[in-house]
């Protein structure tokens, strides 16, 4: 039997509840595996198939390896199910805080580094007149790359106290 029949099986067996009931039974035939709803003509195994209890929430496992609930079912289950699902949205605006934090670190130091050279330059500033105003220029400058710098940070604060803010109404769902 093919990988896309072994699926088709599952699926129907996931599917009609009538199914679950029932017996399939894993034969060799041809030197193939089979999966039938009828006994073996020699030998063969059976699988039983057990169904969960109407009142018991299917589960599942998420990437994680956690186990979840299924949605739908009992009122306890999509509650659960909303709880779940704002734990998601919690986890993904957690991680979006993550990354406006790394940005913030990248932006800092790319603004050290921008700020390092600057100050080199500044060392080669002669003791007259034609290098007092390159130095005062490079002090401008190292004044326009700082705040361009804080002005990024600053747009990434106020990101995550948004996400924040967003966290803390998603909290109330628990």
């Amino acid at each position: 039997m093919c990988e896309n029949q072994m699926k088709w099986l599952l699926i129907s067996i996931a599917v009609f509840p009538a199914v679950l009931n029932a017996a399939v039974y894993k034969c060799k035939a041809d030197g193939e595996t089979v999966y039938q709803a009828s006994p073996c003509a020699k030998g063969g195994e059976e699988i039983r198939v057990r169904s969960t209890p109407a009142s018991v929430p299917a589960r599942r496992i998420d990437d994680r390896g956690n186990d979840r609930p299924e949605p739908g079912g009992t009122k306890t289950t999509r509650h659960s199910e909303r709880a779940y699902l704002a734990q998601l949205e919690i986890d993904k605006k957690n991680h979006e805080i993550d990354k406006h934090n790394k940005n913030i670190k990248r932006y800092r130091r790319m603004m050290r580094s921008e700020l390092a050279a600057l100050k080199r330059k500044k060392g080669y500033a002669r003791n007259n007149l034609a290098g007092a105003t390159w130095e005062q220029s490079i002090s401008t400058e190292m004044r326009a790359v700082t705040e361009k710098y804080q002005q990024m940070i600053d747009s990434e604060k106020y990101d995550i106290d948004a996400l924040k803010d967003e966290i803390k109404e998603l909290r109330k769902q628990l």
